[in-house]
């Protein structure tokens, strides 16, 4: 669900709980459409529920986790759209809807809660940009999980490159949400 400029992973194994889901509420629809039933069935609509449930929890549990470790003054977000190709449509809209809400309303919590100041960045090439030397490259990220600078070496896990890509550009201008994903590009560059 979330890494930080620590090398936290947090949530690991929420992805896999929403894989097992996935497999089962797409059985589930191909059944109903075989016999040609509503696809809404009430076992269907509990597997969502629990889906929700699931997400509430373990976004609550892993921010709660990372404030109660950490104590940070700001939270550095990539403004993402919650999709993974590895999902079907459907979870991906529940993912995308559901865990998007909860985890706003958590941060917007946070930041009554205990003053925590969010920043909301564009993530584009933030998980292609090498965060020690700034270089950005596509074939930085060969693998999902795996990061390795083709210009300074520099490799660890393509997630905490990210959070730590994040962090240093919160303290630059230009990286805002409304920017355009070339302007962010041509950015990044005359940084580097």
């Amino acid at each position: 669900l979330m890494a930080t400029q620590h090398g936290d992973l947090v949530g690991k194994n929420v992805f896999q709980t929403l894989k097992y889901y996935d497999q089962l509420l797409t059985e589930i629809d191909a059944e109903q459409q075989t016999l040609k039933q509503s696809i809404r069935t009430h076992k269907h609509n509990g597997i969502v529920k629990y889906i929700r449930d699931l997400l509430q929890q373990e976004i609550c549990r892993a921010m709660n986790q990372l404030v109660h470790i950490y104590a940070p003054r700001e939270i550095v977000v990539e403004n993402l759209n919650f999709h993974n190709t590895s999902l079907s449509k459907e979870m991906n809209r529940i993912f995308r809807n559901c865990g998007l809400s909860i985890m706003k309303a958590k941060l917007k919590q946070l930041e009554g809660e205990f003053g925590i100041k969010v920043i909301y960045l564009h993530p584009a090439y933030s998980s292609v940009t090498c965060n020690q030397c700034g270089y950005v490259d596509e074939n930085n990220r060969k693998q999902q999980d795996t990061f390795k600078c083709l210009l300074c070496g520099y490799h660890l896990h393509a997630d905490v490159n990210a959070a730590k890509t994040h962090l240093s550009r919160s303290s630059c201008e230009g990286y805002d949400i409304d920017r355009s994903k070339k302007s962010i590009l041509h950015l990044t560059w005359d940084n580097f």
